[in-house]
């Protein structure tokens, strides 16, 4: 006899709110998270020309992750947090 595993669950989930969305960018400052992938660096700054081309940005910084396969440090989220308005991240395969 075969016996089959179905190596599925079920994973505990809670509602959050999604953050309130800006109504222009002009002003704000932009965060820039590269994961470190190959290409995220060209995306991203292809991303930030675009968007700095066409809103009166403040400023614009930047972070790169240690490792694509790992979250973000927590002292690095916080700081991004903290300083910018809005944060744009890419996966540059």
């Amino acid at each position: 006899m075969i016996e089959l595993y179905v190596p599925t669950g079920v994973t505990p989930t809670s509602k959050r709110q999604l953050s309130p969305r800006l109504e222009t960018l002009d002003g704000k400052v932009m965060g820039i998270l590269n994961n470190g992938k190959w290409n995220a660096g060209q995306l991203l700054t292809g991303i930030q020309t675009l968007l700095t081309n066409s809103y009166d940005i403040r400023e614009v910084i930047r972070w790169k992750k240690e490792s694509y396969s790992s979250p973000a440090e927590r002292d690095m989220r916080d700081e991004i947090a903290q300083k910018c308005d809005f944060v744009i991240t890419a996966i540059g395969d």
